[in-house]
C-alpha cells in the first residue's frame, strides 16, 4: 500500500509538472506572437500590472514598471523588427520561460526569460541584446564592462550582472580546482545559500547546484539537479579558473528566499587550488553582493 501510494504521488508530480510545462508554453507563445507583430497592447496583456522589466544591451537599458513598460516596448519597435520568436526551454518549477527573438536586418538575437504568475501574467522579464553593451558572454571568459559589479574576496574575483529574473555570475579564483559561489547565506558557512559549485576538467565544464539547507559542512547535491543553471561556460587561463553561469533571481523554491532586484545579499566564496574533487577548501570569504534595481 505504501509503495502504490508512492507511486501515486510519484506520478501525480510528473503529470503536474508536465501541466506546468504546457501551460507556461502557451502563455509564452502568445507573448511571442505579439513580439513578431509588434503590438504593444497585445504584449501589455500579457504582463501583470504590477510586472517588473528590464532591457540590457539597448540603448535605453534599465529597469521598467507600469506605463513604463509600454513605452519601452514601444522604443523597442521603433529600433528593432522581430522576425521570430520561439521558446528555448521551460523551467517548470521556477515557472520560468526561456526564449530567443531573431531580430530583422541582421539586428542580432534577443534573449528574453520570461517568469510567470499562477494565472498566466508576467511578473517579471528581461529582454537581452545578445553582444549588446554591458551583456555578458557566458563563454567562460570576464570582458572588461560585460558586467556592472566586481568585488575581490580571499583572492577570488567575483563579478555579477542582473535583471529583473536572472542574474548572470563571473567568478574567478587562482588554481585550477574547485571554485564554489553561495548566495543569500542565512548561518555558519554555507547555510541556508544556494550553492553553485563548479571546475573545469579534461572533458569540459563540471558544474552543480548544492542544497545549502543542510547542516554545515556538509555538502548535499540539490534535488532539483541542475536545472537552475540556465547557461554556464568555464575555462583554465594563466593558472586562473573562471567560471559564468546564469541563475534565476526567484528559484519558486519554497526552502529559498527570492533574491530582489535592489536588495543585497550575504554570500561566500570558497576554491580550492589544485582539486576538483570536493574538498576542504584552499580560502573561502564571505561579501555582500548588491543586485541592481529599479531605483538604481
Amino acid at each position: 500500500m505504501r509503495l502504490r501510494s508512492a507511486l501515486v504521488l510519484l506520478l501525480a508530480g510528473f503529470f503536474g509538472l508536465a501541466q506546468a510545462s504546457g501551460d507556461l508554453g502557451s502563455w509564452a507563445e502568445a507573448h511571442w506572437e505579439a513580439l513578431v507583430q509588434a503590438d504593444v497592447e497585445g504584449l501589455m496583456a500579457t504582463v501583470d500590472p504590477q510586472a517588473l522589466v528590464a532591457f540590457w544591451g539597448t540603448p535605453w537599458a534599465g529597469f521598467f514598471v507600469g506605463e513604463g513598460i509600454a513605452q519601452a516596448f514601444s522604443r523597442f519597435f521603433e529600433e528593432y523588427q522581430v522576425e521570430e520568436a520561439v521558446t528555448t526551454r521551460v523551467h517548470a518549477e521556477a515557472s520560468l520561460v526561456v526564449g530567443e527573438a531573431v531580430l530583422g536586418e541582421g539586428a542580432g538575437l534577443l534573449r528574453i526569460y520570461l517568469q510567470f504568475a499562477e494565472d498566466g501574467k508576467i511578473v517579471a522579464a528581461d529582454y537581452v541584446l545578445v553582444g549588446g553593451e554591458g551583456v555578458p558572454l557566458v563563454d567562460g571568459a570576464i570582458g572588461e564592462g560585460e558586467y556592472a559589479r566586481q568585488v575581490e574576496v580571499a583572492g577570488a574575483k567575483i563579478a555579477w550582472r542582473n535583471g529583473a529574473v536572472v542574474l548572470f555570475v563571473g567568478l574567478s579564483a587562482p588554481g585550477t580546482g574547485w571554485v564554489a559561489l553561495g548566495l543569500d547565506r542565512t548561518g555558519i558557512l554555507h547555510q541556508g545559500s544556494h550553492i553553485v559549485i563548479a571546475a573545469v576538467t579534461p572533458e569540459g565544464l563540471w558544474i552543480k547546484q548544492y542544497d545549502g539547507r543542510h547542516p554545515a559542512p556538509f555538502y548535499v547535491p540539490s534535488a532539483r539537479e541542475n536545472r537552475d543553471i540556465l547557461d554556464a561556460a568555464g575555462a583554465v587561463h594563466d593558472g586562473w579558473t573562471t567560471v559564468e553561469f546564469v541563475i534565476p533571481l526567484d528559484r519558486r523554491d519554497q526552502g529559498y528566499r527570492p533574491l530582489l532586484p535592489g536588495q543585497a545579499y550575504e554570500a561566500l566564496v570558497a576554491y580550492h587550488r589544485t582539486s576538483k574533487e570536493l574538498r576542504k577548501h584552499t580560502d573561502i570569504g564571505v561579501f555582500w553582493i548588491e543586485l541592481a534595481g529599479p531605483t538604481q
